[in-house]
């Protein structure tokens, strides 16, 4: 991804509430991106900040599911927290809710939830931290129906809120600590040099 405008947000494939509109919000920005023959500028990233689950196979079957053509990337918890503490979004394992929800995948009755904070980061393509936001996907317009069907009665709910700005969250002085097996990415704010993770 050296070279390339990097936009990163977590996600988890499990998720009903906000994740399938950031899907949908990164197809509408992956065709306009193809229109605008920019795709060999721009990387949209989607982190999981579920590793147990998500596992390469499982992002597969999502990408080939949802129709995506851009990068999900799954990370060892340890670099994933890592990844989460340098570009402040959070992320907990919570129980399951009651009745469970079934896996889309497996089919198999899931054990557990993940909570997440929302929003993306967006990277320059000399790899130094541009923005930051914790505001939720602001989708607009038909939801494909394949993605449609991931949404609970919150995501469906969550489709008619919109936010009326977008915030960017305080930027840390701390120069990324590295490593990452998956991103190329580095941090800087004034007054700090710019770093590469590794």
């Amino acid at each position: 991804m050296e070279g390339k405008t990097v936009v990163l947000v977590p996600f988890l494939t499990l998720c009903t509430d906000i994740c399938p509109l950031t899907t949908g919000d990164f197809s509408v920005v992956q065709r306009s991106l193809n229109a605008d023959k920019a795709s060999a500028t721009v990387q949209l990233v989607e982190l999981s900040v579920d590793p147990g689950r998500d596992s390469p196979a499982r992002l597969a079957a999502y990408a080939k599911l949802t129709g995506a053509s851009w990068q999900l990337v799954t990370e060892t918890p340890t670099n994933l927290a890592t990844i989460a503490k340098f570009f402040g979004f959070e992320y907990q394992t919570v129980p399951e809710g009651n009745p469970p929800a079934t896996d889309w995948w497996t089919g198999k009755t899931l054990t557990y939830a993940v909570n997440h904070s929302n929003g993306y980061v967006i990277i320059n393509s000399k790899g130094v931290e541009r923005f930051a936001t914790d505001a939720a996907p602001n989708y607009n317009g038909p939801l494909d129906p394949t993605i449609e069907k991931f949404l609970s009665p919150i995501g469906h709910q969550t489709r008619t809120i919109r936010p009326l700005t977008t915030t960017p969250r305080r930027r840390s002085s701390k120069p990324w600590p590295g490593p990452c097996s998956a991103l190329w990415l580095v941090r800087s704010t004034e007054g700090t040099k710019p770093r590469k993770w590794r």
